[in-house]
């Protein structure tokens, strides 16, 4: 009665229980943890522990577990020395660790010499206790990393070995293998703690595998090689994005191994340019198949002059702990950039064929472009008159309405230019070339041959397409009804107009930069009309920058990015808003309110009944319904118990 009372108790203070199973299939043993996500303790093996309360093992067994992470196997060789990596989450400083390895491969971890690791509290473990935890933000000052050796019989059975990692609390114990200095046994049960089961090949290593990538690329970019930055302009702030991806086939999760508070990655043997680096946070973790964005701002200091610079990322890749590559190009001299486009942020480069679609034979029509200056000094336009039209084939066309003014200052201003065209005959193709002369050192004069179709009066289009608003390209009807619309995403998750964006966790003091995406899933062109484009209000215990602003607008179907620099105040909430202005006719003003937390020490877990793993860190830990309800029958059952009990007759003796 007192044990159920007890159990009882502890149930009521820890609310819903929790609990971890093994997932070897059989003829292995099964080993049971209880209470393990009850309450605010977690104790684990890696970045968390699954919540296995009312479940089965997992079917098919050694990789369906994916918080089964704590463990990292180095050269598993037969007849040699092998390396073994834990990661132990220890709340109270308790806790053993112990670990098992089948050489015979007969299914059983039984066998003299197959308990290969013993560590932690218990004064008698021959590996004696934890590594020293580490501080903040690393697992909240609870987390130790642990460096084990274990010799590799030269006859072990079998292409791999079938392992069992379980860390416990032998406080939790009376007496029995699990208490203190028992040694641990891979199938008793207890509390506190996780079970991790593996099946590593021989011959092999396993853990994260990092590669790393140009943003949403597919080509990687490998340790000891070279990327292409292109050419630069000199003086002209550059950003560079890079994923770092923890391939999806890894066995571990990828974390950087630079201790706290240094930089996660860095920056060395800068040769002609200055470069800073935004960068994870000590902290950050990445699972198996994720991506983590990493940017370079570079500045080349000398045009027509090679630059370059190495990148260094030390991670616990079991392969490749020191991840280093190159990035070099070539700086340019500031210049004039002529870029022809339709429609507006459409580019058509030089020596390229534009078709304009359908126009109607005999009746006159028109089509719009732009002159962009991408480059960062002025441009003149030279020619006389400023835009030509020639080699007219089967139409008349000429330039109805020049560029206003004939220079445009570098940076991405833009102006206008229409053409006017009359095809001549039904049923043939129709031509004419475009041609601007200016200060482009390398694109002078800038020509484009222009295309479409003339057609008949019963055709499929006709009149005067585009206008002096870009249209959506010249040709058909004119391009009426076309219009822009704005939306807005930062990791992929859309942000509605009036939303809240909530950022997690940050540690006070420091600096964390978000990318976020502005996509025009419109029919027409979508023009930033604020000053600056996206504008920061609001600001409370937090300092908010945007370092790369939104270009003057982008086309339909297109998307952008611009990035945004927190430096968080005192420990506390943390707020501000992004208001972007538009020519989105539903949408004009966009505003997001953005929300955070900050303090000395991030927290370990936060657990979310929603779907069983924790927060904070990813991992794994959490409630559930099933644990809900054995909670509920158990108190049920007690109920009856007392009941009866209270009730039986008094005997006389």
């Amino acid at each position: 009665m007192r044990t159920l009372i007890a159990i009882l108790s502890v149930l009521l203070a820890g609310g819903l229980y929790a609990g971890d199973k093994s997932d070897a299939p059989a003829p292995y043993p099964t080993a049971t943890y209880f209470q393990n996500g009850g309450g605010s303790r977690i104790d684990c093996l890696g970045n968390g522990v699954t919540d296995d309360a009312g479940l089965a093992p997992v079917a098919g067994g050694w990789t369906g577990d994916d918080c089964d992470d704590g463990c990292e196997f180095l050269n598993m060789n037969k007849g040699g020395t092998a390396t073994l990596k834990v990661e132990v989450v220890d709340s109270y400083g308790n806790d053993d660790l112990a670990v098992w390895m089948d050489f015979n491969d007969d299914g059983d971890w039984a066998d003299s010499g197959e308990r290969v690791i013993w560590a932690g509290k218990s004064s008698s473990a021959p590996n004696g206790q934890f590594a020293a935890k580490v501080a903040p933000p690393y697992g909240g000052s609870t987390t130790s990393f642990n460096t084990y050796t274990i010799a590799i019989p030269a006859g072990a059975i079998g292409s791999s070995v079938k392992v069992r990692a379980r860390l416990w609390d032998p406080a939790q114990h009376s007496s029995g293998p699990m208490a203190f200095n028992g040694g641990g046994d891979p199938a008793a049960f207890s509390e506190f703690g996780e079970v991790e089961d593996f099946d590593v090949p021989y011959g092999t290593s396993t853990g994260s595998k990092l590669t790393v990538y140009e943003m949403n690329g597919t080509t990687p970019i490998n340790n000891g090689t070279t990327y292409n930055g292109g050419s630069i302009t000199a003086g002209v702030s550059t950003n560079l994005f890079f994923d770092i991806c923890n391939l999806r086939d890894a066995s571990h999760f990828l974390r950087f191994t630079t201790a706290y508070p240094n930089a996660t990655i860095t920056c060395s043997n800068a040769q002609n340019c200055s470069v800073s680096l935004f960068t994870p946070a000590n902290g950050v973790t990445v699972y198996p198949g994720d991506r983590f964005t990493f940017i370079a701002t570079l500045t080349v200091m000398s045009g027509a002059t090679p630059y370059s610079f190495d990148i260094s990322m030390p991670t616990n890749d079991p392969l490749v702990p020191a991840y280093v590559f190159s990035v070099s190009g070539n700086g340019a001299q500031p210049a004039p950039k002529l870029d022809l486009q339709r429609p507006a942020y459409t580019s058509k480069p030089a020596g390229t064929t534009d078709n304009i679609g359908d126009y109607v034979a005999g009746t006159a029509g028109s089509a719009t472009w732009y002159i962009f200056n991408l480059g960062q000094l002025q441009l003149d336009l030279t020619g006389s008159p400023l835009v030509q039209v020639g080699n007219v084939s089967n139409c008349a066309a000429n330039v109805s309405s020049q560029p206003p003014v004939s220079s445009l200052q570098g940076g991405g201003w833009s102006m206008t230019f229409d053409v006017s065209i009359t095809p001549t005959t039904a049923g043939n193709p129709f031509s004419f070339t475009i041609s601007v002369a200016s200060n482009d050192p390398i694109n002078n004069p800038y020509t484009i041959t222009v295309t479409g179709n003339a057609i008949s009066s019963g055709g499929s289009g006709g009149g005067s397409g585009g206008g002096s608003g870009g249209g959506t390209g010249g040709g058909g009807s004119g391009g009426g009804g076309s219009s822009p619309a704005i939306s807005v995403a930062r990791s992929g998750t859309s942000l509605p107009a009036g939303s809240t964006d909530q950022l997690g966790f940050f540690v006070s003091g420091g600096t964390t930069n978000f990318v976020y995406d502005v996509s025009n899933s419109g029919t027409g062109p979508l023009t930033f009309t604020g000053n600056p484009r996206v504008a920061i209000g609001g600001t409370s215990n937090c300092t908010v920058t945007v370092t790369q602003q939104l270009p003057a607008g982008i086309a339909a179907g297109t998307s952008t990015p611009f990035i945004v620099s927190v430096t968080t105040g005192a420990s506390g909430g943390l707020g501000f808003t992004l208001t972007i202005s538009s020519d989105d006719p539903t949408v004009g003003t966009y505003t997001l309110n953005v929300q955070g937390q900050t303090g000395t020490q991030p927290p370990v877990f936060g657990l979310n009944a929603a779907n069983g793993r924790a927060g904070g860190g990813g991992g794994c830990v959490g409630t559930n319904e099933g644990g809900a309800l054995a909670a509920v029958l158990l108190i049920l059952f007690a109920t009856l118990v007392w009941r009866r009990s209270s009730v039986a007759p008094v005997r006389k003796r």
